[in-house]
């Protein structure tokens, strides 16, 4: 009797496996984009001399000293960090959705050489994505995970309400109200807001843009995001969602609480980092329709449609704008094994 040992692999983890391997090396082995310098500059200083982290959080400035404890070079500490922030995505697209492999291929097309450049926030929102699955029943570990995020990027804090109103707000309708008072909030209230964020950074500025510079960008990215939602909200909510998986329903609440939090982008453009935290929590959405859905809806169109915005965002963000061209030419030449050759 013969036994067979062979390994078999659907088409959907060797594309997983791919994307992956691909990822890593763009970005762990990345050795220079246009925050690269900022970070190592900070990284070498702190190392020698114990100074020059008055404007970095706690939780950053803590895992710094670890580093520089096992006196390890700034490449290596980049190498380690970013290494960790994509094991903890790679996890979360395995662990919530049916087709991880596609959720990497869209996320690596659409937002991770993007995301990668901001060492601190792409670490944070690495930590914020895995923590979703605590939601549901481990409330309080989401809470922690949340405060360790802001802790590394202090923007993260955003997220922490999404413990209470996720499990008190479960109609979409309802999101939508909150969205449009968070966009009332956001234009009438701007100088509160700034006299708030004027108490915890030395300069209200950091995180405060003219509103001439920032309605464009934020018109477009909530289109396109609303557009997917009302995508969703047709196939998954009104259709599929008592076939859904075990975590797709807070993974589609959290979408939409990432929807209410669009409008501050009103107040500068660094919010866009919550708008690609978004898109993540679609495309798992997105690929996980198939499995959860009977053959008489026409998936094929909505996941058309999730790709193709996964494309037009990929042009938003790399195609338009000196810095966004300068960001993916400096990750594509600028790699210790692309050096080899």
């Amino acid at each position: 009797m013969k036994i067979d040992l062979r390994v078999r692999y659907t088409r959907d983890q060797i594309l997983f496996v791919v994307c992956f391997i691909v990822a890593w090396i763009l970005v762990a082995l990345n050795n220079g984009n246009p925050d690269y310098g900022t970070y190592r500059e900070i990284y070498n200083s702190f190392k020698e001399t114990g100074s020059g982290t008055n404007d970095l959080e706690i939780g950053y400035v803590l895992i710094m000293s670890f580093s520089t404890f096992l006196d390890l070079p700034f490449p290596v500490f980049w190498g380690i960090t970013t290494t960790i922030a994509l094991l903890l995505i790679a996890n979360s697209f395995i662990t919530y959705s049916s087709y991880p492999g596609l959720v990497m291929l869209l996320y690596s097309i659409a937002c991770l050489l993007f995301d990668c450049v901001t060492l601190r926030s792409f670490l944070a929102s690495a930590i914020v994505l895995f923590s979703i699955r605590f939601l549901e029943d481990k409330k309080l570990l989401y809470i922690a995970c949340v405060l360790f995020a802001a802790s590394i990027s202090a923007m993260s804090v955003v997220y922490l309400p999404a413990c209470i109103v996720i499990n008190k707000v479960v109609r979409p309708k309802t999101y939508g109200l909150l969205f449009a008072g968070s966009i009332l909030t956001v234009l009438f209230g701007r100088m509160a807001i700034i006299n708030i964020l004027s108490r915890y950074y030395i300069t209200a500025g950091r995180y405060i843009a003219p509103i001439q510079s920032t309605y464009r960008p934020f018109i477009v990215y909530t289109v396109i995001y609303v557009i997917c939602e009302m995508v969703l909200y047709d196939m998954w909510y009104r259709k599929v969602r008592k076939h859904s998986g075990k975590h797709e329903k807070v993974i589609y609440l959290f979408s939409l609480y990432v929807m209410v939090l669009l409008p501050l982008l009103l107040l500068e453009l660094t919010y866009a980092r919550i708008y690609r935290f978004g898109l993540v929590l679609l495309f798992i959405l997105a690929e996980s329709l198939p499995k959860n859905s009977s053959k008489k809806y026409n998936i094929p169109v909505y996941r058309f449609i999730i790709v193709g915005i996964a494309f037009v965002n990929a042009i938003l963000f790399y195609g338009f704008g000196k810095n966004n061209v300068t960001i993916l030419q400096a990750i594509l030449t600028n790699n210790y094994l692309f050096n080899l050759f």
